[in-house]
């Protein structure tokens, strides 16, 4: 299926927000940022066409708007959370080796990883001095205050759950619960941070809160296994990655964690000992998808990104939200269900 349209509904204002937050600064820093972010091409010209979803900052002007409040309100938080989770894109693509970002080279691989760390670093910052914006909205100091909170809380759950990952990377006995763990942790936590911040800036109780914490934290899973499923079987002309990219990183993703755990034993065998292998050794990479398509481990996995998009919207049943945002949020749900990129 195509992008849901909400996410285009929102993009000029999150656009001129980020643009407002990456105003001036070194330019050899603040160039490597505006490249990651799209609007720069490797030879520092204004270039289009590479940008994220903006997912993120979608859902949380979504939620804002939708509980009544003023989306040139939440505009800084929406653009706190899209700079935390781009943040987060530089170090992962460090740390993983991807090479590429959204069908160009990613910021390590043209400036190197010292340099990366700078603007990965740098991203961080600027996503906390975004919300300092939030008083020249008129937003009230306790709610600044726990917005402050809520961002600081997400990075370190972002810094947990990639902890988590690579340490995955040595291990052969990942459960499914314990990477389900990881995943909320790292993914789920911006997602479920967006949603909270929308709530938070449009007035809503502690109970719509925590409401809107389940539901980000469901939607997030459902867009991790998607992104699973994606470094698997995705296409490369849509997904900017190589065929099985994954498997040449040896990355334990949801459906190698229910393999191991669920493939016969001779499976679970084979599958141990290429995974025990290093990395980029691509001639299993055909063994490893014989392996999960026999275990059902892909099947199970576009089921659990399902569930989880149907937890999310149980999450939001007590919040009558308008028609308008619930067709939107119920939009965006068959879309991670289903994405192909």
């Amino acid at each position: 299926m195509g992008l849901p349209l909400v996410l285009a509904k929102y993009r000029p204002a999150i656009e001129a927000e980020l643009r407002t937050a990456l105003a001036g600064g070194l330019p050899s820093l603040y160039g490597m940022l505006r490249y990651h972010l799209g609007w720069l091409d490797e030879q520092g010209r204004p270039s289009e066409g590479a940008a994220g979803k903006a997912l993120r900052p979608t859902l949380c002007l979504l939620i804002c708007e939708a509980l009544g409040g003023s989306i040139r309100t939440a505009l800084p938080a929406a653009a706190a959370v899209e700079l935390l989770h781009n943040a987060s894109l530089i170090h992962d693509d460090i740390q993983d080796g991807d090479r590429e970002r959204r069908h160009r080279p990613a910021v390590w691989a043209l400036w190197g990883a010292a340099q990366a760390l700078n603007a990965g670093n740098a991203l961080a910052s600027l996503a906390t001095l975004s919300l300092q914006r939030l008083a020249q909205a008129g937003v009230p100091a306790t709610q600044r205050l726990r917005a402050h909170q809520l961002l600081h809380e997400t990075c370190l759950s972002l810094v947990a759950g990639q902890c988590l990952d690579l340490g995955f990377e040595r291990r052969l006995d990942v459960t499914v619960p314990e990477y389900l763990a990881m995943a909320e942790r790292k993914t789920a936590a911006t997602i479920a941070c967006a949603l909270e911040m929308g709530g938070l800036l449009a007035g809503a109780a502690e109970p719509s809160l925590r409401a809107l914490r389940r539901c980000g934290r469901s939607f997030g899973l459902a867009f991790q296994i998607g992104d699973d499923l994606l470094g698997i079987y995705g296409d490369p002309a849509a997904t900017g990655k190589p065929v099985g990219g994954d498997i040449l990183r040896r990355k334990k993703t949801l459906p190698v964690v229910y393999a191991l755990e669920h493939a016969s034993p001779a499976a679970q065998r084979r599958l141990a000992e290429i995974y025990a292998a290093p990395p980029g050794d691509g001639g299993a990479a055909a063994d490893v998808t014989a392996i999960l398509s026999a275990a059902g481990a892909r099947r199970y996995a576009q089921r659990q990104a399902e569930v989880h998009c149907a937890c999310a919207a149980r999450a939001l049943c007590g919040l009558a939200l308008p028609p308008w945002a619930a067709a939107s949020l119920e939009e965006l749900a068959r879309f991670l269900a289903s994405r192909q990129a």
